[in-house]
Parts: C-alpha cells; structure tokens; sequence
C-alpha cells in the first residue's frame, strides 16, 4: 500500500472513530492538527498551502470556540438557548470556511489543488445545511418556549430527528473533507496527473 493510501486511510478512521467516541474538540483539533501539516507539506503550492493555512486557522478559531463553549454555555442554558447559541455558531463557522474557499478559488492557477477546493465548497456547503436545518429544527421543537400555544406547538415536540443524529451526518462529511483535502495536497505536489 502506498503511503498516501496509509495516510488516507488513517485520516478517515480516526476522524469517523474519533468523532463518535471522544468529544467534539478532540476531533477540532485533530482537523487542526491535519491541516496545518498538509499546508506544510504542499508548501511548494503557494495557492493551496495558502488556502490550508486559512483553512487551519478557522478549524483553530472552531476549537476555541468550542472550548469556550463547553465552559461557558453547555449546562447553563435551557436546551433551546444552548442549542441555538452552539448551532448557530456551528452554522457561522461553516459559513465562513465556505466564503473562504470561494474567495480563494478566485486565486488559483492550478486545476488540481482547485479541484480539491472546489469539493471543499461543495463539503463545506452541506455542513452548512446540516447546521441550518439542526438550528431549524431546535426553533420549531422549542415553539412553546417562544411564546406559541401549546396545543400548536406540542405537535412539533417530538422533531428531534437532527438532533439526535446531528454526529451521524457530520462525521462522513468531515472525514471526506478531510480525505479530499488530504488528495488536492498530493495532487497538487504530484506531476504526473493532467487534466484536460
């Protein structure tokens, strides 16, 4: 098995395992740690190892977000302002990375590291539905605490279907963010691979 294969490999089971079984931040800081070592390795790239540095530096400000709010929400709000408050910071994270890789696929010369951008966008967009959709669906289980009658809103009680499978959906996108990333890296250090 060649060593890229090694390393995607690795790069998926750790993030689906790692997702699932340790929290939130650990898995941050993995996605940190694994773009900021493909920025250094795809430095001979100067738009994509731009890029990854960007990349890097949001997943940074993700951690630290979701550091400060393990501390300082989780356990101290109702469900609905601690769910708003971390879904909508979730969906403003994913929102910014997608502008980001919009913004800097503007910049490359390379159809092989904006290949790897372009799926970026496209993982980075679906995150952003999942996010919306889960922030969605936390209002309208929670209309009853905005004021709406029960009798109305007591039929929504039961929308938890995000909610409740919020890591499912997460989990692969990130793990094929991270594999796609992980291939526009050695794509784009690689010669041999043309497009038309």
């Amino acid at each position: 098995m060649r060593p890229f294969h090694k390393l995607l490999l690795s790069a998926l089971a750790v993030a689906s395992v790692g997702y699932h079984f340790y929290h939130n931040t650990t898995i941050m800081l993995f996605f940190f740690l694994s773009i900021s070592a493909l920025a250094v390795f795809s430095r001979k790239n100067p738009d994509y190892s731009s890029f990854l540095i960007k990349l890097s530096l949001l997943a940074l400000l993700d951690l630290i977000l979701n550091i400060g709010l393990e501390n300082f929400v989780v356990g101290k709000y109702s469900g609905l302002t601690q769910n708003n408050i971390i879904f909508s910071f979730a969906l403003l994270i994913d929102i910014t990375i997608t502008y980001v890789s919009v913004t800097s696929l503007k910049t490359f010369s390379d159809q092989k590291a904006k290949l790897a951008v372009q799926v970026n966008i496209i993982m980075f967009s679906l995150f952003c539905i999942i996010d919306f959709l889960a922030l969605s669906e936390n209002i309208v289980r929670n209309l009853d605490k905005l004021g709406v009658a029960d009798s109305f809103a007591s039929q929504f009680y039961h929308w938890q279907f995000l909610y409740d499978h919020y890591e499912l959906f997460k989990t692969p996108l990130l793990a094929f963010t991270i594999a796609f990333l992980y291939a526009g890296a050695f794509l784009a250090r690689s010669k041999k691979v043309k497009f038309a």
